[in-house]
């Protein structure tokens, strides 16, 4: 090679090295640039992510994020961050070079063209080059096309491929020491630009909240209130975006720290309270916190709530008024007008004379057919008196020298013989919207009624009746296991709460939501019962507004009945309480009763005595309702061992009863109405060995012949129509009889059995592998099936105690029965061909006959009553415990509706120390 090839080509090499030092020293100088400079001003949210190699296995940990990870809004995360991972994970050169960096995700854009970016801090450039050969190779390996484009000094590059229809892009930037991805050219290419402008770091506003974020935590979160509303417009209606304060006027920063713990999610956070109007925030920040304690007011079926402490109520008003529009503030003053005017009583001052720090207002159980029933408004107030007064003015308004224009209504409400409460009617029907503003919206106000130092309205007078009960019961919040788990830990004092149970309170918000987003949340609805509870507490801190929130997650659904009131007997029940109908009120069901002195209660569905009759012994049969007048109403028809009873709806003996037996019974009676006629025939078994057969009137039938017995009969007979023929059977110590209406045999048995003590007959219907036949058990619990041509069929089951106790029920609804046998302190349940399907022991002796119940929608429900432990156990076909159960009982229980309107199903069952119990259940 010549001198001058050699020169020339030494020229060119100084020149590459030149270029390179250029080129690397320019760009070095960009490493560690804060990727928060790359986030454009139109984010609506940035996520920073700490470690990203390590977050993946964090949030799996979670409880909420991994099983939860298909409901709205976490998916749409998780997916973003499964695609981070995806990218740098498993890769040796990523866990050298990334291990310990952060990533941000910032969510938002313009014009509803909303999407992801990763912004990336670059630390030199190993960094650079590693990462670029971590997404190349990612794209190459998924066969996906790629182009560059360039706009000045921004060069990006396009990969894109094809899923289905439509072509899906990622795009990448490595600009001035931050690497900036994601699934839009154009925001990639903004974020990239903004690094050249004046950037959120020199943001005072942001820098301030920027300050507050944890470096603990696993995520930071940063809301960019002014666009806040763009993310989640999508999921909620206008008017719930309104009450939730969402305008994006409001020029302020919010940041939350979120963290995760094995079965909960845990946030916190800083708000700055921005200067422009219709923004709650800045009517919080002049208040001092102050103790919460409405939750001793609250049922404990409260679903959903939302208080505020007030201590400052005045200034609460003032900054109110101070953060509406002039229109706003126009009409908030003139309703306030409207009723000083109508009514002699400013809404406003009287809430300033009266409220004690607390008002808010909450959700019990949702019912479709009356979708604001479940809505109150409580507040605290300081005289009784002193309300009552003024309160009385709404009730009754008169404009001088002219006649009412508004007459209330007024009800009195009796709980138990003493307790009384009046409740009035008025013509407000949104007072703490009102004056309170769009946070306690929605919720109607019509009726009120004073109690233990609270005004509670709602917007009928059953729904403070049902307030009443619950409270005056103490069954209050406070006394909720789940609540007091949640609120354990927390701060107090403080200036907002809110607090929910998602599955209860979610249909309450139904008009609230979107109809796809409230569709998602249904779907996931079996799930979303193991959130137990959310809260969010509010407290005012150094001019900025401090945020806690929780989320807590339990393997197992706890949902307790709900305990709707308790009535007090004389003495302990001794019968099974029973649902009568009652058909002069509406045919709501009354409930029946007697206690261990022999008064027979009669008490209304809610829970308040109609009457009280005493009788001279014991009740021993079911109570039945009979026409005996042949119209509309009914009467009870049962036995002692004395005599033959029959009493109308108002406990009066009807003419010709009681009947006396010529000798004591020995069972309870059987009521049986041929044929529809309610010419009924009713039998009963004496000591003296006969069956008796009485009419409607109680006069002996002369046509019933039945021979003697050879001993007692125990169990009430029974009556059978089967494929057009009519049987009465009934059985004593060693024989049954299977009889027709005039006591002639009408089967006589291929084989004898000695049927046990406690267990009547049970009718299996025809199916395609037996005839109708009667199942029953013998003494050892041998299973016998008698079929109605006198052959007797066997089944082995297993041994059992002369008191064991038999039914025969298709548990599951497969067409296939089950045998269930209770025996001493132990349950099994067989299918039909003697297997164990469940077994359950107990640490008692149960006493009582185990009992099938239906629950409309959920099957038949198997229930056990553990008197000495005083427990209400109900069972799935599977034997797993149904929701809530058990619950505390110690006699035999009725179920059934006292509203049909109702979602829910009541419970009443005794307990120890005299009380009749009411429970709601799901």
């Amino acid at each position: 090679m010549g001198r001058k090839s050699i020169g020339i080509l030494t020229v060119f090499l100084l020149f590459g090295l030149v270029a390179g030092w250029f080129y690397f020293t320019n760009e070095s100088k960009y490493f560690n640039t804060s990727a928060f400079k790359a986030v454009p001003p139109n984010s609506s949210i940035i996520i920073r992510v700490k470690k990203i190699s390590a977050f993946p296995s964090r949030a799996s940990a979670n409880f909420i994020f991994n099983k939860f990870s298909s409901f709205p809004g976490i998916s749409f995360f998780s997916n973003q961050l499964n695609l981070v991972d995806s990218l740098f994970h498993h890769d040796p050169a990523s866990e050298k070079y990334l291990s310990e960096k952060d990533i941000l995700v910032s969510y938002g854009g313009s014009k509803g063209k909303l999407s992801f970016l990763y912004l990336l801090e670059l630390s030199d450039m190993a960094e650079k080059t590693t990462i670029k050969n971590l997404v190349k190779d990612y794209f190459f390996k998924r066969n996906a096309s790629s182009l560059n484009q360039k706009k000045g000094e921004i060069s990006t590059d396009i990969y894109y491929w094809s899923t289905g229809p439509s072509r899906t892009t990622f795009c990448i930037s490595f600009y001035k020491g931050v690497f900036i991805a994601g699934t839009d050219p154009d925001r990639v290419l903004e974020a990239a630009a903004q690094l050249d402008q004046v950037s959120l770091t020199e943001n005072a506003e942001f820098q301030k909240i920027y300050k507050t974020a944890s470096p603990n935590a696993d995520l930071n979160i940063y809301i960019n209130r002014a666009n806040f509303s763009e993310i989640i417009a999508p999921l909620f209606r206008n008017s719930f975006l309104k009450k939730i304060n969402t305008d994006s006027h409001i020029s302020s920063w919010a940041e939350l720290d979120l963290s995760f713990k094995e079965k909960e999610l845990f946030l916190n956070g800083m708000i700055i309270p921005s200067d422009s109007i219709n923004d709650f925030m800045r009517v919080l920040i002049h208040q001092t916190p102050v103790h919460f304690d409405l939750d001793k007011h609250l049922p404990y079926e409260t679903s959903y709530f939302q208080c505020l402490n007030i201590k400052d109520v005045s200034s609460y008003f003032n900054d109110y008024e101070s953060s509406l529009s002039k229109s706003e503030l126009d009409f908030y003053r003139s309703a306030m007008t409207e009723t000083d005017t109508l009514y002699g009583v400013n809404l406003q001052d009287m809430v300033k004379t009266n409220l004690n720090n607390q008002a808010g207002v909450f959700f019990t159980g949702f019912n479709d057919s009356v979708p604001l029933g479940n809505r109150y408004f409580i507040m605290k107030i300081k005289n009784e008196n002193h309300l009552d007064s003024l309160m009385l003015k709404l009730v009754k308004p008169v404009v001088a020298g002219k006649r009412a224009i508004f007459k209330g209504l007024k009800e009195e409400f009796k709980i138990g013989k003493d307790t009384v409460f009046k409740i009035y009617q008025i013509p407000i029907d949104n007072f703490a919207e009102r004056v309170f503003g769009e946070i306690f919206s929605g919720v109607p106000t019509s009726c009120y009624t004073i109690c233990d130092s609270c005004i509670v309205m709602a917007g009928s007078f059953k729904a403070i009746e049902d307030y009443l009960i619950s409270v005056n019961l103490n069954e209050t919040l406070d006394k909720n296991s789940v609540y007091n788990e949640f609120i354990s830990g927390l701060s107090q004092p403080l200036i907002f709460f809110l607090w929910g149970k998602p599955d209860y309170c979610l249909p309450s918000f139904r008009s609230d939501l979107n109809p796809g987003f409230y569709g998602k949340l249904q779907d996931q609805q079996d799930k979303l019962q193991h959130i137990q509870s959310f809260g969010w507490l509010i407290t005012a801190e150094k001019r900025m507004i401090y945020n806690l929130g929780r989320l807590t997650y339990s393997d197992e659904i706890h949902n307790r009945p709900i305990t709707v009131w308790k009535f007090k007997t004389d003495s302990i029940g001794i019968i099974k309480p029973q649902f009568v109908v009652n058909p002069p009120d509406n045919g709501k069901p009354d409930v029946i009763v007697q206690d261990k002195n022999y008064n027979l209660y009669l008490i209304s569905d809610k829970g308040q005595l109609k009457w009280k009759k005493k009788l001279p012994n014991q009740i021993i049969s079911e109570i039945y309702q009979v026409k005996y007048f042949k119209d509309k109403r009914l009467q009870f028809l049962f036995n002692t061992a004395d005599g033959l009873y029959m009493i109308d709806s108002d406990g009066n003996n009807i003419p010709g009863f009681p009947v006396r037996f010529k000798s004591k019974a020995t069972n309870g009676l059987g009521v049986f109405d041929y044929d529809k006629t309610f010419d009924y025939r009713i039998f009963v078994a004496c000591e003296d060995r006969n069956i008796y057969a009485f009419d409607r009137n109680g006069i002996q039938i002369t046509g019933w012949q039945a021979s003697p017995l050879d001993s007692y009969v125990s169990k009430p007979v029974q009556f059978f129509r089967v494929l057009g023929k009519d049987y009465i059977v009934y059985c004593d110590k060693k024989k049954t009889y299977i009889m027709d209406r005039k006591g002639n045999q009408r089967v006589a048995l291929q084989q004898e059995l000695s049927r046990s003590i406690n267990n009547n007959f049970t009718l299996e219907p025809f199916n395609q592998r037996n005839p109708p036949r009667l199942v029953t058990t013998d003494g050892e619990g041998t299973i016998y099936f008698v079929s109605f041509d006198g052959s007797v069929k066997t089944m082995h089951v297993g041994q059992f105690s002369p008191q064991h106790y038999f039914l025969d029920e298709d548990l599951d609804n497969d067409g296939r029965m089950e045998y269930i046998l209770l025996d001493e302190n132990s349950l099994k349940v067989y299918n039909s061909e003697g297997k164990t399907v469940f077994s359950k022991s107990y640490r008692n002796k149960i006493d009582i006959s185990p009992e099938v119940v239906v629950i409309p929608g959920k099957g038949k429900k198997l229930g056990i009553v553990d008197r000495t432990d005083n427990q209400v156990h109900l069972y799935n076909h599977d034997g797993a415990d149904y929701e809530g159960f058990p619950i505390e009982g110690n006699s035999a229980f009725d179920l059934n509706y006292f509203n049909y309107l109702d979602n829910r199903i009541n419970l009443l069952v005794g307990s120890p120390d005299g009380y009749l119990n009411n429970y709601r259940i799901k």
